[in-house]
């Protein structure tokens, strides 16, 4: 089952889109919104955090939990009942945890063997047949699609891709909101791919 979860609209100098979900969770407070590179929190009361300061969580899906370590970037009060919000960057992100950071932002499931799930690391073995696995093979198919490359491109390829139609599409050169969010999907599918294309090889 899909997780409901829609894009928002984004600088393009963002690294990856964030996304509105309702099927993550974690410790510190509500997430309003995720990517592949932070998430956006709201809390009931003040945020026990400052900006600067760091800390190791857990993102909790359905099907597992995945560990990150945030740096809180901003915070703000948000109401006159004492609410806040607070911005986070991932830091010290893996390759793999990248693609799964991106996998949980857009449909709220773990895929990748960086996923812990009850606790415990999950083989290789473990997830080879798992839902989680295929979806997540349709995920990197769809950044490939993206970029109009094979499923055996090579990173120069890649990046030669990337180089072309970045050109065709980035705001500077084809303005316009639906040409600037396919800017955005295109950082994102390079950025993603890269990193697997490092892991694998």
């Amino acid at each position: 089952m899909i997780a409901s979860s829609k894009p928002l609209a984004d600088d393009p100098r963002r690294k990856l889109p964030r996304h509105e979900t309702d099927a993550v969770t974690c410790d510190l407070g509500k997430i309003l919104d995720l990517s592949g590179s932070g998430m956006r929190v709201e809390f009931k009361g003040r945020c026990p955090m400052k900006v600067g300061q760091t800390m190791p969580i857990k993102l909790k899906t359905s099907n597992g939990s995945l560990p990150v370590t945030l740096r809180v970037v901003w915070r703000r009060r948000t109401g006159l009942l004492g609410g806040y919000q607070a911005g986070f960057q991932f830091v010290g992100i893996k390759p793999a945890q990248s693609v799964a950071l991106a996998t949980i932002a857009r449909f709220g499931f773990l895929s990748t063997g960086d996923a812990q799930v009850g606790g415990t690391q999950k083989s290789k073995t473990s997830t080879r047949s798992s839902p989680g696995n295929v979806e997540a093979s349709i995920v990197m198919a769809e950044y490939y699609d993206r970029l109009d490359l094979p499923r055996d491109a090579t990173m120069v390829e890649l990046k030669e891709a990337y180089r072309k139609m970045a050109r065709k599409y980035h705001p500077d050169v084809a303005p316009g909101e639906e040409n600037r969010q396919k800017f955005i999907a295109l950082r994102e599918a390079y950025d993603l791919l890269c990193d697997h294309m490092k892991r694998a090889g």
